[in-house]
């Protein structure tokens, strides 16, 4: 008969929340098999039973067990089911090093902030389960009231913060807690008390403005974010037009709020600025909004390299973001797997050698060009 299912504890934090699940629901099992509940040769629910459990679709449960089959903890066998590994060595048995936390808001709405953002958790959970380690996931409100902080990370020896929940309120709570923290997604360095891992955009920024010089760019109109790390790419662009003197002009500047980037907003102003901007070389600061405004000026009548063309950063569409069927977009690559598996080699590094220095890892950034 299948375990694995009634035995399961489901967070009460978890209930509801649809973003992520199948990382929730790989989570809640991979403790009971670390823990020892489900020893190995233990036959594991059916992908029905669990999206029964969990409230979730099957694909969901699916993908939960993809992720422990992935981790070489589940094993599948056709036609019989899925089965806890062999020589699995259980918290019983063998301790695991350090535990890591993922401090991240998991509630991402649109497939494009998805594909953004998703192959960080989903890097540093894979990367930290074969480096031996084990890895818990938090979201922004187990974090910001420290009472409830200390308790959801009691027996965390480090924690990976996400730029989207770090704020004054949440850094102060965690310096308190004295133990090591490294920040990710966050492209200014900022004055945060933390340690970073960041994108370098200087080295990107530099390829993508010789791509501006060798398509006879002279005037640039640049759509740019208001949060931070919109305001940083918007630096970047414009120092590195003035590192090698480019000849290159602003011609206007369009900005948009946080918010409004996941939609109406930025579609509505392509719309309204479509004949203006034909014949014209376009920056955007990321890619959730080049295609936005792409797919506004499809719908009137322009098509990207023939009537305009268009530069921005991210590089989504290889995260296998392609609301267009296939890839399109000249885009500075946001190297997220490799910023990912800085950020738990920093970590465990400052784990293992505590220190009173501040370390800072920035990643090379490069211009991927797509005709």
């Amino acid at each position: 008969m299948a375990q694995g299912l009634d035995k399961i504890i489901i967070p009460d934090r978890l209930r509801g929340q649809r973003q992520n699940k199948a990382q929730e629901i790989s989570e809640c099992i991979r403790q009971d098999i670390v823990n020892g509940k489900f020893p190995s040769g233990t036959l594991l629910a059916s992908n029905l039973k669990l999206a029964k459990r969990f409230e979730v679709a099957p694909l969901t449960a699916n993908k939960a067990m993809n992720f422990l089959v992935s981790e070489g903890l589940v094993i599948r066998k056709q036609g019989c089911g899925s089965y806890v590994a062999p020589n699995i060595r259980s918290k019983q048995t063998a301790r695991v090093s350090h535990c890591l936390a993922i401090i991240d808001s998991f509630n991402y709405n649109d497939p494009a902030h998805n594909a953004a953002i998703t192959t960080f958790s989903e890097t540093m959970i894979l990367y930290t389960r074969k480096l031996g380690h084990q890895i818990r996931l938090l979201p922004y409100g187990d974090i910001c009231q420290e009472e409830t902080a200390r308790r959801e990370l009691r027996g965390v020896d480090g924690i990976l913060l996400s730029a989207s929940c770090c704020d004054p309120l949440t850094e102060g709570i965690l310096a308190k807690l004295k133990i090591p923290v490294v920040l990710y997604l966050r492209d200014g360095l900022g004055d945060a008390a933390f340690h970073q891992v960041s994108s370098d955009l200087g080295t990107g920024m530099r390829e993508a403005v010789d791509f501006l010089l060798s398509r006879n760019c002279h005037e640039l109109i640049l759509f740019y974010e208001t949060h931070q790390n919109g305001l940083s790419r918007r630096h970047a662009l414009l120092q590195a037009i003035s590192d090698v003197a480019a000849p290159i002009m602003i011609k206007e500047e369009i900005a948009f709020a946080e918010r409004s980037i996941q939609g109406i907003e930025v579609y509505k102003k392509g719309l309204e600025l479509a004949e203006k901007i034909r014949g014209n070389m376009i920056f955007c600061t990321s890619d959730i909004v080049a295609l936005l405004l792409i797919q506004a000026f499809q719908d009137q009548g322009m098509q990207l390299q023939h009537d305009y063309q268009l530069v921005s950063i991210d590089n989504l569409e290889a995260e296998h973001y392609t609301p267009f069927g296939h890839p399109i977009l000249t885009s500075i690559d946001y190297p997220r797997k490799i910023i990912a598996q800085k950020a738990v080699d920093l970590l465990l590094y400052c784990i293992d050698k505590p220190d009173d220095c501040r370390y800072i890892v920035r990643v090379p950034t490069r211009l991927i060009r797509r005709s």
